[in-house]
């Protein structure tokens, strides 16, 4: 049986005008160069609300590999320039702890 897992749910609005494809570029940048090379990294989804809600579910080995993270993406130019494109005060996040797998 694998360890139970952190899921990181992170969501916020978009700035008005930025595209879908403007907002891949820059996710596929920050996935890249930031967030895929984290230790304990385990999955990204992204999510599209109709509303330009975006949304994204991470997957993590532990809460610390997940806050360690977070404590790098403060000074990373790729996680930054993602931010840029999110409306300032939309940002939200919440973490959950798997209790169980079907």
């Amino acid at each position: 049986m694998n360890p139970p897992a952190v899921v990181e749910w992170a969501q916020a609005k978009l700035l008005p005008g930025v595209t879908r494809a403007q907002l891949m570029q820059l996710s596929e940048a920050m996935q890249t160069e930031f967030i895929g090379r984290q230790p304990g990294f385990v999955s990204r989804q992204v999510f599209l609300g109709p509303n330009g809600e975006v949304g994204a579910m991470l997957v993590w080995e532990s809460e610390v590999a997940l806050h360690a993270s977070m404590a790098a993406a403060r000074s990373d130019a790729h996680v930054r320039a993602f931010a840029a494109c999110l409306e300032p005060g939309t940002y939200s996040m919440q973490v959950f702890q798997q209790i169980q797998t079907y």
